[in-house]
């Protein structure tokens, strides 16, 4: 564990929820339950996993319609568990769909779990293309214990139905209270099991036992050849993804940063450029932003990042600095924080919108132009709109 890590989650022990760790537990699930809904990862081009978790082990189908009303079966295989989980009574199970028809709508059920078609989602194209009707992912994160709050805005955000998924991280709030896990992807099941997510970790998936966070964090969305830790990127559509993982990845203040400036080196000039972190790179707001981070800042504008998303703060933050976008997205449904709690002295000039509010943000982007809009969630409002082209013009 890197320095940054480590102070990172000790802070996080110090700052814990009082009574948090005393909430009850739900009951265990009989034998042959499913305890996690069926929810969508993406292996690469062509291809989508179904990822869900049964109480014990189960037979079960997936059973798959395709463009043109066609139905195949598909065998889930059951997953190894990571060394630290294999006590855990859940078992998960994982079915590769392959040779997926870019722009293509499919439907699914789990079998016995299922009847008729209740999810959907649309086959990525290859990279650097977008669908006909455009390409769209939704960003969000920080839901933590906030149940009813996560819920109405996941309700919300169900009829945007974006092609993909975004999360900066604190997905629950104690790596080993399984049933925070478990309410997690129950609130999400809708969304979820239509569009594939990545995640950014947070330092409430490692909080109180950081081996076995990351432990979890694998279990659930780790893929052969994609871990779920570590640094990661990919390109999505007309978007080249970078997940940055403060927590368990390399420093970035040595190897990642040069892992980092490697990969936005060989970005083509035409796809947009997101980076997804768990803490943000511009904050007024309960959490300071460590040296490592502001550090980026400099390698960020030189490779054109369109926008640099981050959580850990409860709130909306907006700055944009050398034509970087920066947006801390953590009004997932954990409680609020208050916004400019900590200006920074000399960086006010960079701040271009603040709220505290549940939020999540939509980024459509279709004939070279990326445009986002948060989404106020407790007012069921857009809060501001913004865009970035490509190319993006030269000075």
């Amino acid at each position: 564990m890197r320095s940054l890590s480590l102070v990172v989650l000790a802070l996080a022990v110090l700052q814990a929820v009082p009574g948090m760790a005393s909430e009850p537990k739900l009951p265990e699930p009989a034998a042959g339950t499913l305890i996690t809904p069926p929810y969508l990862l993406w292996p690469g081009m062509g291809r989508m996993a179904i990822r869900f978790e049964v109480q014990g082990e189960r037979v079960t189908k997936i059973v798959l319609r395709g463009p043109a009303g066609r139905e195949r079966v598909v065998t889930p295989t059951l997953e190894e568990p990571h060394r630290l989980a294999r006590h855990l009574e859940g078992r998960v199970y994982r079915a590769d769909l392959a040779d997926l028809l870019p722009c293509r709508e499919y439907s699914y059920r789990l079998e016995p779990f299922e009847q008729g078609f209740p999810h959907r989602f649309t086959a990525l194209p290859p990279g650097g293309e977008t669908c006909p009707g455009g390409f769209r992912i939704v960003v969000f994160g920080d839901t933590r214990y906030g149940d009813e709050q996560h819920a109405a805005i996941m309700k919300q955000m169900q009829p945007y139905r974006p092609l993909f998924l975004l999360n900066v991280g604190d997905i629950i709030n104690e790596a080993r209270r399984l049933d925070e896990w478990r309410r997690f992807f129950d609130i999400e099941r809708d969304v979820a099991g239509g569009a594939p997510m990545e995640v950014a970790p947070g330092n409430h998936e490692g909080y109180l036992d950081p081996p076995f966070g990351a432990a979890m964090v694998e279990r659930y969305f780790g893929l052969p050849g994609r871990p779920g830790t570590g640094h990661r990127s990919f390109d999505v559509g007309p978007v080249h993804v970078v997940v940055l993982d403060l927590y368990w990845g390399t420093s970035m203040s040595e190897r990642g940063r040069k892992w980092l400036e490697k990969d936005l080196s060989a970005v083509p000039d035409d796809r947009f450029r997101i980076v997804v972190m768990h803490e943000p790179g511009f904050s007024f707001s309960r959490h300071r932003v460590y040296s490592t981070i502001r550090n980026l800042r400099a390698l960020f504008s030189r490779h054109r990042v369109d926008a640099v998303c981050g959580g850990h703060s409860h709130i909306y933050e907006h700055f944009l600095a050398d034509k970087v976008h920066y947006l801390t997205l953590g009004g997932g449904g954990a409680p609020l924080h208050k916004p400019n709690m900590r200006v920074v002295a000399g960086e006010e000039k960079y701040q271009v919108s603040t709220g505290a509010f549940h939020h999540f943000m939509v980024v459509d982007i279709q004939e070279g132009k990326a445009v986002f809009r948060i989404i106020d969630s407790d007012s069921r409002t857009v809060h501001e709109t913004f865009e970035t082209v490509r190319p993006p013009p030269r000075q």
